[in-house]
């Protein structure tokens, strides 16, 4: 596999002579070959081109459940444009910010995203509608009319360059807000080739399960792109929401057989799965109902950790149901395009984010002298790797601020994530450096939550946590009210009212469990807010 070359060429070299081959698996379960899913990428190519005007030419993508995300990532590369996946997860507020910080010149929406379009394009950019919809605008255009723009295809792919954006995913919000990240063919590429590489039977004999959404890296690059260049079918199930894709999940696993037959599939057709953590949880749930699972080829979990009790625990009972291979934790960024360290079958540590993979180093470094600290020893995790990313669209500060350097100038990437390298070479995530925790296999900012609630009318001062319970994350809220409503009834359900009512509200992941109204805040010296009190002020109040 060539890495010097865009994602259109690599792919057309990659399925060369491959047209009959399953592509992938609609979520109506409608089988699209490689033949047909070129023909689709190489006619809505030449229909964009009706909207380029410039060769700063970007397309934005809002999408959970379409197979035809496949088709604009490689159509919007072969014309050398970018092609933006914006997190339909976020308020609209979030989403036309998004849109509009970005210089979008035409959106891509699923139909089922439609009525939150006046709002998050205020400025009527041409739309190009993936479904079914009734809608009719002048603005809107239909997937269907853009293939039928061109009879006949004549455009050739543009020239791979060095260092260009090719695409623009979310990072996950570790350091705070989720910023846009700029991806390169080459990093892209190069995330593939890491992933060729381990023990995962990932071939044209068996299937990959597509869980998580494509504004995020495990979903557009570890999941989409590798499936179409390795060779992989892919079913493509979607869903709108965790809950939506769990059920969807759940219910192909419990007809995972009759899938097979259904398409003429061999029944020795292993599938693999990738996703967050939480679809092992939720089929460890379901367990009970699934009575054969000696199908699983791979299950590949990132995102967030998994405990080695838990995984002992998941493993055990699996393999009871015919599973033979443990569920394998990986660790990686967004920045990075998808992994930098992975279990593999054959050399798993539970409780561990596995081992380097190829063309990538880490370092542990101590937090105040950023010196490399021996096996063992927790520090600050520092990357570098041939997948790295450009920058972060228009915020060169935050971009400035992702690396260290090194005495011979060497750039590394600043996870901001705690850990260590035991010795056999396994890396063991402890902690993190920012305000941030894991929510439904989610990183939610803290200190986001407190911007928001401290926009409120009603609220002086905030001080928000997180602290563990029944081994849940609660977050809970310490808020000292402003002098004209100390007197307020009612007062956490007025202030929540208001944040929700704002421009601004709490999404769904950082909704507060527990609003407290105080008279006082804890501080340090430096005038900060002492967390770590209010925590155990938390810890007692749960413990009462």
């Amino acid at each position: 596999m060539e890495t010097k070359q865009t994602l259109y060429c690599t792919y057309v070299a990659a399925q060369k002579g491959n047209a009959e081959r399953i592509a992938l698996y609609t979520r109506d379960g409608e089988g699209i070959t490689h033949g047909r899913l070129l023909d689709e990428i190489d006619r809505v190519a030449e229909g964009l081109l009706t909207y380029k005007s410039s060769d700063d030419f970007k397309v934005g993508i809002i999408s959970s459940s379409s197979y035809e995300e496949a088709v604009f990532l490689l159509a919007v590369n072969k014309i050398g444009a970018v092609s933006k996946y914006i997190d339909f997860t976020k308020n609209i507020t979030e989403i036309g910010e998004s849109i509009s910080e970005s210089s979008i010149n035409v959106l891509v929406m699923g139909a089922e995203f439609l009525p939150m379009e006046p709002l998050v394009n205020p400025k009527g950019l041409p739309v190009i509608i993936l479904g079914e919809t009734k809608e009719n605008n002048s603005h809107y255009h239909t997937y269907q009319e853009l293939l039928n723009a061109s009879d006949s295809v004549s455009l050739s792919p543009a020239e791979y360059q060095e260092n260009k954006c090719a695409v623009i995913i979310n990072s996950s919000g570790t350091t705070g807000t989720p910023k846009p990240i700029e991806l390169s063919d080459y990093a892209i590429n190069s995330a593939v080739i890491k992933l060729s590489k381990t023990d995962y039977p990932l071939d044209e004999k068996n299937l990959l399960l597509k869980t998580i959404p494509s504004h995020i890296g495990m979903g557009l690059i570890t999941s989409l792109y590798t499936s179409l260049i390795i060779g992989i079918p892919m079913i493509y199930l979607g869903g709108n929401s965790p809950k939506e894709s769990i059920e969807l999940t759940i219910g192909l696993m419990s007809n995972y057989k009759q899938f097979l037959v259904m398409h003429n599939l061999n029944n020795a057709t292993k599938l693999l799965i990738f996703g967050a953590p939480m679809y092992y949880r939720s089929i460890f749930q379901f367990i009970d109902n699934l009575s054969d699972l000696s199908y699983l080829g791979c299950m590949l979990a990132g995102g967030s950790a998994m405990s080695k009790e838990e995984l002992e625990t998941m493993d055990s009972v699996f393999s009871s149901k015919g599973c033979l291979v443990p569920i394998l934790n990986g660790y990686g960024q967004n920045e990075m395009a998808g992994a930098v360290t992975l279990n593999q079958i054959s050399n798993n540590k539970r409780g561990s984010a596995g081992v380097v993979v190829s063309e990538t180093d880490i370092r542990i470094v101590d937090l105040i002298t950023s010196s490399e600290l021996p096996r063992n020893q927790i520090g600050k995790i520092l990357e570098r790797s041939d997948s790295l990313f450009l920058q972060y669209e228009n915020m060169p500060e935050a971009t400035k601020a992702a690396f260290i350097y090194d005495n011979d100038n060497t750039k590394w990437f600043d996870t901001n994530d705690l850990g260590y390298i035991d010795d056999d070479g396994f890396l063991f995530i402890t902690g993190r450096t920012s305000r941030v925790i894991i929510r439904f296999d989610c990183k939610i900012s803290l200190d986001v939550i407190e911007n928001k609630i401290r926009a409120s009318k009603y609220v002086k001062e905030i001080g928000v946590i997180a602290v563990k319970s029944k081994g849940d994350e609660i977050i809970i809220g310490f808020a000292i009210l402003k002098d004209e409503y100390s007197r307020l009834s009612s007062c956490p359900i007025s202030i929540i009212d208001d944040v929700q009512s704002s421009r601004n509200p709490l999404n769904d992941l950082e909704k507060v469990n527990k609003l407290i109204i105080v008279d006082s805040m804890p501080y340090l010296s430096n005038g900060k807010i002492d967390y770590r009190a209010l925590e155990k002020q938390a810890e007692e109040m749960i413990k009462a």
